[in-house]
């Protein structure tokens, strides 16, 4: 899912185009097209931890997707996403 005109013409050269949904990963509507209650795990991978927060919260509690994975991009922040003991660091 992206927004970015500039990534997503470069997203549709590499990926077949009924895996890519355009919007706001952020808006529910959006959300709900792209059928993310029927996914396993989503992964909030945006520049922003707000937006990425935001993101996995809405997963988890209007779509009941059992499993989120979120980019900490600043670690000041990390303590918003859980405990310590689910983190992964790469």
């Amino acid at each position: 899912m992206e927004h970015r005109p500039n990534v997503l013409a470069h997203i549709h050269r590499e990926l077949p185009t009924e895996l890519i949904y355009e919007g706001n990963p952020t808006d529910p509507r959006t959300l709900e097209l792209a059928r993310v209650a029927d996914a396993q795990v989503l992964v909030a991978s945006m520049s922003n931890d707000a937006e990425n927060l935001s993101l996995c919260f809405i997963a988890r509690e209007r779509f009941a997707v059992p499993r989120t994975i979120a980019t900490i991009n600043d670690p000041r922040f990390a303590w918003l996403f859980g405990p310590a003991s689910t983190w992964t660091w790469r």
